[in-house]
């Protein structure tokens, strides 16, 4: 295993299939690549100070099936792309996922982020089990092919001041309900404004 600053550079060689890999106590970003392709690994359990991960980091991890990083702000390109068997997240602090972080990850079913901010072009391209999804009020945008080809993506709700990119939801069923809902934030807002005026 290779940290520099509290980078976790490559982790590759530390992999038993049996155990799930944690991630030391003085790493605070899961470097680009530094499990790219590491079929033996199936679960993870990112602590406390890991705030990042990178670039392709866990990306093609065929047999991974669990990622928890509870204080993991930011998810980078292609992250998690191609994981195919991940079904289990666990990310309540991330604010931003970047472009194809999720892409592909065919058994995902559905996902928790209370805070997210943005979602990137091709986030979750190819997420064929995604079947609902509520977006919190936190949510700021949706770029372009975010939800490509998410074929049982049935249901998803997303706050009225959202901005969702054109082609946000292409090769999604026909049926795709696309529910608007008026953030609670906003709603308080306005029924206190009309209460001083």
């Amino acid at each position: 295993m290779r940290i520099e600053y509290g980078v976790l550079l490559d982790g590759y060689w530390n992999i038993d299939k049996n155990v799930p890999f944690i991630s030391p106590t003085n790493v605070h970003t899961i470097g680009a690549r530094a499990f790219e392709r590491a079929y033996d690994l199936k679960k993870v359990i990112l602590l406390n100070k890991v705030r990042f991960i990178d670039t392709r980091a866990f990306s093609e991890c065929k047999n991974l099936y669990s990622v928890c990083g509870e204080e993991v702000q930011r998810i980078g390109d292609g992250a998690f792309l191609g994981c195919e068997k991940l079904v289990e997240t666990n990310f309540k602090h991330v604010k931003n996922i970047e472009h194809f972080a999720f892409a592909n990850c065919k058994a995902l079913q559905s996902l928790y982020f209370p805070i997210v901010e943005r979602i990137g072009a091709y986030a979750f391209i190819g997420c064929e089990s995604l079947q609902v999804m509520h977006l919190p009020e936190t949510l700021r945008s949706i770029s372009s092919h975010a939800f490509m080809c998410c074929k049982n993506l049935r249901k998803i709700y997303i706050p009225t001041n959202a901005i969702v990119e054109e082609n946000a939801f292409e090769e999604c069923p026909k049926g795709l309900e696309v529910v608007r809902y008026r953030p609670q934030r906003e709603a308080n807002r306005k029924m206190n404004d009309s209460e001083h005026s």
